[in-house]
């Protein structure tokens, strides 16, 4: 059995004093809504994945909070399973610039609008855990 290795972050922003997450559709068949996320390259750390990979996917410079790893693990195909590790990321600034080749469509939204959207269970998961996190920590 093969293990892919990804990272990512839920990336939040605050617009006066309310707490907005940040979505995007995949550009994969199907298009699902999810976060950020990509492929561990050889010699760098979870942390500089996620922030890599934010910044490829969105084009956002981010601040991830200590505390907080979150993991899914799902099969992509008969012979091989995916591992992504999430961390929750503030956002630097506010100015969005998709990669077309990886994504469609990007979101910024509440909670309840991000949760209402977002494509898998395990995700919505996360984002619970995100946001309870974010409110009390970061």
């Amino acid at each position: 059995m093969k293990l892919e290795k990804s990272c990512g972050a839920i990336v939040y922003r605050r617009i006066n004093n309310n707490i907005e997450f940040l979505a995007i559709k995949s550009n994969s068949p199907g298009g699902h809504w999810g976060f950020p996320k990509g492929h561990v390259e050889e010699g760098e750390t979870e942390e500089e994945t996620s922030i890599r990979e934010v910044y490829e996917e969105t084009g956002l410079i981010i601040k991830l909070c200590k505390g907080f790893r979150e993991y899914d693990k799902y099969q992509v195909s008969e012979n091989t399973y995916k591992e992504v590790i999430f961390f929750i990321a503030d956002a630097m600034d506010q100015n969005v610039v998709i990669n077309e080749d990886e994504v469609v469509e990007y979101r910024w939204a509440s909670f309840d609008e991000i949760y209402d959207i977002l494509t898998y269970d395990s995700s919505k998961n996360i984002l619970k855990k995100a946001k309870e996190f974010v409110e009390r920590q970061c």
